[in-house]
């Protein structure tokens, strides 16, 4: 993978199974901002891309709520993952059946609220 102009890859989160494997990259520009990147097959909006997306061969960015969103420490899992923000929010993603990420609701884009 080429990373973009200007960045340094910090971190990197994989899960895998035959018919799921994701990955999630965090990289930093120049000014210090970081950024986390996806890729992987999900049918569940693991990704955190959208969730109609459920196959990417190449890295995206995953768009936060808020512009000054940072998360500090992720775990990703086979249909899930969950995230501990700068402000010491929890966020999840992915599968949502039976509530497993503590929500009651369903997420737009593949990103729910802390």
């Amino acid at each position: 993978m080429t990373l973009p102009k200007g960045t340094k890859a910090r971190r990197a989160w994989a899960a895998t199974s035959p018919e799921h494997p994701v990955a999630f990259l965090e990289l930093e520009d120049e000014a210090g901002a970081k950024a986390i990147y996806s890729a992987g097959k999900s049918e569940k909006g693991l990704l955190g891309q959208d969730n109609k997306v459920v196959e990417s061969s190449q890295f995206k960015q995953i768009k936060y709520p808020s512009t000054g969103l940072v998360y500090e420490t992720l775990a990703v899992g086979l249909d899930s993952a969950m995230a501990i923000d700068s402000a010491g929010h929890l966020w999840g993603w992915g599968y949502n059946g039976n509530h497993r990420l503590g929500l009651s609701d369903i997420s737009e884009n593949g990103i729910h609220r802390p």
